[in-house]
């Protein structure tokens, strides 16, 4: 059995696909959050890579337990400036929850 560092380094490692799966769509749907002033008419957006930089745990009774899994993402960006297109990387955190029992 492997030894974990901490926490979060078991959450990347052992609910790396889950949290993508739940994180991904929230970014593609949010693709309007990411305009700034010099990068407008987001074209698409995709999540790149992501680090897991805190866990909290919440007892909901019953043998059930809520994992909140806080995500600091990176974002590829890409839509168009003054300039023409442009890509750039973004940073983000998300929350991320997950339940077992």
């Amino acid at each position: 059995m492997k030894k974990y560092r901490d926490f979060k380094e078991y959450m990347y490692e052992n609910y790396y696909n889950q949290i993508w799966k739940a994180l991904e769509p929230v970014i593609v749907c949010q693709k309007g959050s990411f305009e700034s002033d010099s990068l407008y008419d987001i074209r698409y957006v995709y999540l790149s890579d992501f680090n897991v930089s805190g866990v909290t745990f919440k007892d909901l009774g019953n043998d059930w337990i809520e994992i909140r899994t806080t995500i600091d993402s990176v974002v590829v960006v890409s839509g168009r400036t003054r300039y023409g297109n442009e890509t750039d990387a973004i940073s983000r955190s998300y929350n991320v929850f997950l339940r077992r029992c």
